[in-house]
C-alpha cells in the first residue's frame, strides 16, 4: 500500500490553488470520495489521491481515518507578521507544553523524513526553473501546529507569507510540481533520518545540510519550544516524543540548549541507542 494522499482545504487560498494546480500536473481525474472530504481525485496513474476537506488544516485530525493511504501530503498556507515570502517544508505537532494553532499538548503527529526531504529539494530547484528562488526562500519549519495525532506519516508543504503570496499562480505552481515529482520519487530514494532539537523555527541551516546532503530531518523542535522546558523529566518527555515519532531515525542533532534539556535528550538518544551530534 504506498498510495499518498495530498489534503488541501477549501478555507485556505493557498490551498486550493495549489490543489488546482497539482490537478493539472498531475493529471488528476474524479475518483470515489475519501472519508470526510468534500471531493477526490485519482492522481499520477493511481499513485496519488488529492482530497479537499472543509476543514481548516490544522484541524484535520480526520487523516487518520483514511485507512487506504500510506502517507500523507497537506497543502497549506503559512501566515507570519513578518510576510517574508517562503515555500515551507515541517511536521505538525506539538512537542512541548503550549498548542496555540491546533492539536493537543505534548502530542506530535508521525513525521516523513523522506517526503521532506525530497519536497525541499524539489522546490528549491523549481523555484530557479520558474524564476521565483529571488523572491521565496525554501526552508525547513520546525514541528508546530496541529494535526498532532496523525499515525500515519505526514507532511505540510505551505506558501506564505500573506494573501498576496497565498495566491500567487507560480508559487503554486512550483509547489504543484515539487509534490508530483515527489511522489514518483519516493521508491527510489533514501536519506539519513534525524531528530534536531534547539535552533530557530526556520532551520536555515539544516535546510542548507539537506540541500547538499543525505540528511533528512523528521521532527525539529524549536528553540522557542526549548525554552518552556524547564524539568528534565518533560526534556526526556519531548525526546522520547520526538524520536518515537520520526520512522527510522538515525541520529539526533542537537543545538545549543540548557544543561537540563541537553541531559534528558542524551539520556532517552542514548537509551535507544541514538547518537546526539552536537551543531
Amino acid at each position: 500500500m504506498n498510495l499518498v494522499l495530498v489534503a488541501y482545504s477549501l478555507r485556505d487560498p493557498a490551498s486550493v490553488g495549489m490543489a488546482r494546480a497539482f490537478i493539472e500536473v498531475a493529471q488528476c481525474r474524479g475518483a470515489e470520495k475519501v472519508r470526510g472530504s468534500v471531493n477526490s481525485f485519482a492522481c499520477l496513474d493511481g499513485e496519488a489521491l488529492l482530497a479537499g476537506f472543509e476543514e481548516d488544516v490544522v484541524e484535520l485530525e480526520k487523516l487518520n481515518d483514511v485507512e487506504s493511504v500510506s502517507r500523507i501530503v497537506v497543502l497549506s498556507r503559512h501566515s507570519s507578521e513578518s510576510r517574508i515570502p517562503i515555500l515551507s517544508v515541517h511536521t505538525p505537532g506539538n512537542p512541548g507544553p503550549s498548542a496555540s494553532f491546533g492539536g493537543r499538548p505534548w502530542e506530535v503527529s508521525v513525521s516523513d523524513p523522506l517526503m521532506g526531504w525530497l519536497l525541499v529539494r524539489l522546490l528549491s530547484r523549481y523555484a530557479r526553473e520558474e524564476g521565483i528562488d529571488t523572491v521565496y526562500d525554501v526552508v525547513y519549519e520546525s514541528t508546530h501546529h496541529g494535526p498532532s495525532s496523525v499515525s500515519k506519516p505526514i507532511t505540510f508543504v505551505e506558501i506564505g507569507s500573506d494573501e498576496r503570496r497565498w495566491r500567487d499562480l507560480r508559487a503554486q505552481v512550483v509547489v504543484a510540481k515539487a509534490v508530483a515529482e515527489a511522489i514518483e520519487k519516493l521508491g527510489t530514494s533514501s536519506c539519513t533520518p534525524v531528530v534536531v532539537v534547539g535552533g530557530p523555527h526556520y532551520q536555515k541551516r539544516i535546510t542548507e545540510r539537506a540541500l547538499c546532503s543525505d540528511l533528512c530531518p523528521g521532527h525539529m523542535v524549536s528553540k522557542n519550544v526549548v525554552r518552556e522546558i524547564e524539568r528534565e523529566d518533560d526534556a526526556r518527555r519531548m525526546a522520547k516524543l520526538v524520536i518515537e515519532r520520526t520512522p527510522g531515525v538515525e541520529k539526533v542533532l542537537l543545538e545549543k540548549v540548557r544543561s537540563v534539556v541537553r541531559k534528558g535528550v542524551e539520556e532517552v538518544a542514548k537509551n535507544v541507542g541514538l547518537v546526539v551530534e552536537r551543531i
